[in-house]
């Protein structure tokens, strides 16, 4: 049943949907085990039970032949671990270096050796001078921090001048049809982690001919009354480290993860948006970020080929960086 109040329609929806989820679909409480590393294999853990079998009957007998029996169970286990870890950095090097992978996948192959999980705990933190060591006092100064950095001004907003002539249609409206919240539903990817109402895009992708109507519905309310629900707005925020003092909370960058129907609704905008501007020719050829079948990756292998290229002719290559004057400012660098 339609509420035109965005926030009891988005609501409604969205307990509908986890209430048949929860009733239906069978599911049980596993424990996950903590990540083995990637070069651990089935070998390698039978030599370790053994290796602590043979240290618990010398630790009990104490005798010379159980005590040689385990140092040499242990050398063996070690040498196996060495001798794994050894060909697990390998085969990353050669899928490094064998230019078949895709920019996303060298990433994250990539991110398998840099990145190990033991420095994902968030240290001590600083905050006026003392230190805080309690959880929630952590997530409370990374998070008033975040918040500081993106406080916005929406008094009066100055929306950029575009030349009446670029433009040779305007996108007056936007409505969405139920095949089109269809077809986005389909494709949304399964295996990506849910946001804080826990409803995950398998979810949505089984039910996306049933809930496409009730969800186009609530998008165009949204875009005719100008209205987003304050449940889309919510998000399961991962403070990232980036360089510099760990104990400092400016050295972590956030990483928000959205309620999966906020990131349909957003797909469904994305594409009115980027086919007016592309039809009128408003996009710059440098423009990289967000575009489809492009990325920042060819931007850099472009600027590093024209560098290269300049200083193959024997010609001078300088370059300049533009900051906003808060950030020198906060950096000492502005008096």
């Amino acid at each position: 049943m339609r509420d035109n109040d965005i926030d009891s329609y988005a609501a409604n929806l969205n307990y509908t949907i986890t209430n048949l989820a929860s009733e239906y679909i069978p599911n049980k409480i596993v424990k996950i085990k903590p990540a083995e590393p990637s070069w651990i294999n089935a070998n390698i853990k039978q030599y370790i039970r053994k290796r602590k079998r043979a240290y618990r009957k010398a630790r009990r007998t104490n005798t010379d032949f159980n005590w040689r029996k385990f140092k040499t169970l242990r050398n063996k286990t070690v040498a196996l671990i060495r001798d794994a870890k050894r060909d697990f950095h390998d085969k990353i090097a050669s899928k490094l270096t064998n230019g078949e992978l895709s920019s996303k996948d060298w990433w994250t192959v990539l991110k398998t050796f840099i990145s190990p999980q033991s420095k994902t705990a968030i240290p001590p933190l600083e905050n006026n001078g003392s230190i805080c060591t309690d959880e929630n006092d952590k997530a409370n100064i990374l998070n008033n921090f975040f918040q500081s950095q993106s406080c916005q001004n929406n008094q009066n907003p100055v929306l950029p001048y575009i030349l009446p002539s670029a433009v040779t249609n305007e996108l007056n409206d936007i409505e969405f049809s139920r095949h089109e919240v269809e077809f986005i539903l389909k494709s949304l990817p399964i295996g990506k982690a849910s946001g804080p109402n826990n409803l995950s895009n398998r979810i949505l992708r089984e039910l996306s001919q049933e809930i496409s109507s009730p969800f186009c519905d609530l998008f165009n309310l949204s875009i005719n009354s100008g209205l987003v629900p304050s449940s889309y707005k919510e998000a399961n925020v991962c403070p990232i480290y980036k360089k510099g003092d760990r104990s400092s909370a400016s050295n972590y960058r956030p990483i928000s993860l959205l309620n999966s129907e906020s990131k349909l609704f957003e797909r469904l905008v994305f594409k009115y948006l980027y086919n007016h501007l592309r039809d009128n020719n408003l996009l710059s050829a440098l423009q990289s970020g967000f575009i489809p079948g492009d990325s920042t990756v060819n931007q850099l292998t472009y600027l590093y080929d024209t560098f290269c290229q300049a200083l193959d002719s024997g010609k001078e290559v300088r370059a300049v960086f533009v900051t906003s004057a808060k950030l020198l400012t906060e950096s000492g660098m502005m008096g």
